[in-house]
């Protein structure tokens, strides 16, 4: 007896634990996940040599590496190189593998790096060899085999030069990836809204895209209405999804600096969603090169191009991940109005093509994606996702994608978004109100919150009585742009139910506060030209036109003032009468509307050398920013 209330007890005990973990595992859940990316140069030590090409004598060279080591243990890995280009009909031949080892003796198969080159329209390495995602792999260490061959002699030998490596470390902590084990396949119904892990969820570092807003990486969203859906493949495996998603977005954000994830979705063997591209519904991601604006991009986690050294006795995509994607494009084609399983003409950035609506990655780019395990089933995969479409009580097409520009600071903006009902139920604005909620996340207040509201996360009711299915329904609210913001934003809403949660995707609109812009017009000056005696004096009039949205003072909070560019530099021609030696002066008239003229007076004080001086001026925002670069300079010559 008493041993059975021992073993009682210790297993009470070893529940009371797993419980105190299980919750500390859930309430870590949502919250960001380290990760770790190092960048290492490869060098073929043998020939002292970053680039690699063909001998005068070589039809085909074979160059495999010595053994590198990590720093740490990686779960993802990915080269990148400049190669030249070698003229109209010569084939690159050229292929990049890499495997990878936990202990330096035990080694993957090779893995062949696949298709490289840009998919954002606005890559900004478009030159640079880049995949279009990482591998996959873990490891400690790895090495590299590259093969170049040619034709004939006569071929142009292609080369490869600046090879690097990127391994990444966005391994999920061990307990949080145990309990994601016990998570079942996804299995949902036709008239199931799809779930959807979102980036808070998935450990995403920069949860809501906000992270890199007013920095060189900000990949700022962009709007267009979806006309097309491209399915893709990541090739490689991973047995933990959200670490695969977490290394395909750092890798993407910093590795090809996109400064997010390009694909809108991605979905794993159990037919887990997970969020990717910031923004909500309708925003322009980067997934298929050309073709991004107007179409969805969503990837499955897996290797399905049987024929690819990477995907080695890879199983085709599981029911449960089919299953996920028909549901998920079902839902979405409802919201878009598209059919999709038809063809159309879809004309990306420089050509048009006749396109199923949910085609493969393979149909607009050079290259095998999603692989031929998919590819094969997009008829089915088409006939499902039409079979699903329109069985949503609740389903709704954002009409507007206007930005929302502001032209002064604390003042309200109404604002108008209409809604198509593309669901089978009405919305009303009495019974049971159909609201516009604030989301990612729907807990937030939003800085641009305008008097009205019907609380702090609820700008507007639904202004019709009834909105039956198929007609439009709108909400107004106001805006309003706080002091000291600058730059692009973005607003996200969704439709939700009264009391109840959201029912719609997340909506975004763009919003610009002010913008100061000036067009540098000339300068003039009150006595002669712009020659001076050493230590004279001389009034000069700068004149700019005002080509922002915001309206220049002369006082209060933000005047418009000349200064010295660049910010900080201490002007060859100081003149006591300055507000500093940086500050030349204010805005001569009380103020200046967009559109209009303003003049900037001022006195120099010419340098005691002579010679010819170049002074380079701008205009700033006091306390707030400076305006554009306008190339505004005069030039003085001192006799």
């Amino acid at each position: 007896m008493k041993a059975n209330l021992r073993t009682l007890s210790i297993l009470f005990l070893a529940g009371a634990v797993l419980s105190t973990l299980v919750a500390i595992a859930v309430s870590k859940n949502g919250t960001s996940t380290p990760i770790r990316r190092d960048e290492q140069t490869l060098l073929d030590r043998s020939a002292k040599t970053t680039t690699l090409t063909l001998g005068e004598g070589d039809t085909e060279k074979v160059w495999e590496s010595p053994t590198f080591k990590a720093k740490y243990l990686f779960n993802a890995i990915a080269p990148q190189w400049e190669e030249e280009e070698l003229g109209s009909g010569q084939t690159k031949n050229r292929q990049v593998y890499l495997r990878t080892s936990r202990d330096g003796k035990t080694w993957s198969e090779w893995m062949d790096v696949g298709e490289v080159g840009p998919l954002r329209d606005d890559d900004p390495q478009p030159r640079t060899m880049l995949p279009e995602f990482p591998l996959l792999a873990e490891g400690k260490f790895f090495q590299y085999r590259v093969v170049l061959k040619r034709d004939k002699l006569s071929d142009p030998a292609p080369k490869i030069s600046g090879l690097k490596v990127t391994y990444i470390d966005s391994h999920t902590p061990l307990l949080t990836a145990l309990l994601d084990k016990l998570r079942p396949e996804v299995t949902t119904s036709a008239r199931q809204e799809p779930v959807v892990i979102s980036r808070a969820k998935w450990g995403n570092p920069d949860p809501y895209g906000q992270r890199f807003r007013g920095t060189s990486r900000w990949w700022a969203p962009t709007y267009a209405p979806v006309k097309q859906i491209f399915v893709h493949h990541t090739v490689f495996n991973s047995s933990d999804s959200a670490a695969a998603v977490r290394a395909v977005w750092e890798y993407h954000t910093y590795t090809r600096g996109w400064g997010d994830i390009g694909y809108n979705y991605l979905i794993d063997r159990r037919g887990v969603i997970y969020e990717g591209r910031a923004g909500g519904d309708n925003v322009v991601a980067g997934h298929t090169y050309t073709y991004n604006r107007r179409s969805l991009g969503v990837a499955f986690l897996g290797c399905f191009q049987s024929t690819s050294s990477a995907c080695a006795g890879a199983p085709p995509p599981t029911a449960a991940m089919i299953g996920s994607l028909t549901t998920l494009l079902a839902w979405k084609s409802t919201s878009y109005e598209i059919n999709p399983n038809t063809t159309q003409t879809f004309c990306g950035l420089k050509s048009c093509l006749k396109l199923w609506t949910v085609s493969g990655h393979r149909d607009a780019n050079p290259t095998a994606c999603p692989g031929n395990l998919v590819y094969n089933q997009l008829g089915a995969i088409r006939r499902q996702t039409r079979d699903k479409k329109n069985t949503w009580q609740y389903s709704a097409k954002q009409l507007d994608f206007g930005a929302v520009s502001f032209g002064d600071y604390g003042l309200d903006k109404p604002v108008t978004i209409r809604f198509k009902n593309t669901g089978i139920a009405a919305w009303s604005s009495t019974a049971n109100r159909m609201l516009l909620k604030l989301a990612n996340p729907s807990t937030r207040t939003s800085i641009f919150q305008g008097t009205g509201w019907l609380d702090a996360q609820t700008p507007a009711v639904l202004n019709e009585a009834s909105v039956a299915p198929g007609e439009t329904g709108s909400f107004t609210f106001n805006l309003q742009s706080p002091l000291n913001s600058v730059g692009y934003y973005f607003e996200s809403f969704s439709l939700a139910l009264e009391g109840g949660a959201a029912l719609s995707p997340v909506f975004s609109v763009v919003v610009l506060p002010p913008s100061y812009k000036w067009k540098f017009l000339g300068v003039s000056y009150s006595v002669g030209s712009n020659s001076m005696g050493p230590g004279e004096k001389k009034t000069v009039t700068l004149s700019a036109k005002n080509v922002g949205t915001a309206t220049w003072v002369r006082d209060g909070s933000h005047p418009v003032q000349l200064r010295t560019w660049k910010s900080g530099r201490r002007s060859s021609f100081y003149d006591v009468s300055w507000l500093s030696p940086t500050r030349l002066g204010p805005l001569d008239q009380a103020s200046v509307a967009p559109g209009e003229i303003g003049t900037f007076t001022f006195t120099i004080t010419s340098p005691s050398g002579e010679g010819r001086y170049d002074e380079r001026v701008n205009l700033a925002a006091a306390g707030l920013t400076w305006l554009n670069d306008a190339g505004a300079k005069f030039t003085i010559y001192v006799r």
